[in-house]
């Protein structure tokens, strides 16, 4: 697998601050993607998300976006619909990922139909939606990546097709203030 573009992922955390970030900087390190936290849940909405994925478009990174679930809070095609809407209008060559992280108390196979319908929901306007896991949850999730493309999480390079890898250990990033979770993309 050949690595073809750095790629980075920020959120609200990463402005502890409220400093902007500098995406010419975070592009000049040779950065040429990030994913941005739209939102959480249905409610949550990234107050940096506009500013974030319209800066770096400006410097010329292809933006994404990812929806950190709660699935204790509500179905899927409904938080896919409040991420989906609060990107609308901004840059997303990279589209839409699920980020699951936790089950809320939901049992696995409830958890993967749950992702299945965000997933579902957004592929009716975004053309790629990829699943942010790690080997925990892709382990015990039935069915998963449930053939999207798959943004996994693990310390180790992976030894199987993914659409990105993010590498476990955030690093300090120029132009950024804080740490940074980074890794690679690979389109295609």
């Amino acid at each position: 697998m050949t690595a073809h573009v750095r790629m980075i992922d920020v959120s609200s955390n990463n402005h502890p601050t409220a400093a902007p970030i500098d995406w010419a900087q975070v592009k000049a390190a040779g950065y040429g993607a990030v994913m941005v936290k739209a939102t959480e849940g249905e409610t949550y909405v990234n107050p940096w998300l506009k500013a974030d994925a319209d800066g770096a478009h400006a410097a010329g990174l292809q933006v994404g976006y990812y929806h950190f679930a709660r699935p204790g809070q509500s179905d899927g095609d409904s938080q896919a619909d409040a991420a989906l809407t609060a990107v609308d209008g901004l840059p997303r060559q990279l589209g839409l990922a699920l980020d699951l992280e936790v089950t809320e108390g939901l049992p696995w196979v409830k958890l993967a139909a749950w992702a299945q319908a965000f997933h579902a929901y957004a592929k009716t306007v975004v053309e790629h939606s990829p699943l942010y896991v790690n080997d925990y949850f892709l382990a015990n999730l039935p069915g998963a990546p449930f053939d999207w493309w798959l943004w996994l999480a693990q310390a180790a390079r992976p030894r199987r097709q993914v659409w990105a890898w993010q590498e476990t250990t955030p690093v300090v990033v120029p132009g950024i203030t804080g740490l940074t979770d980074v890794g690679w993309l690979y389109p295609g």
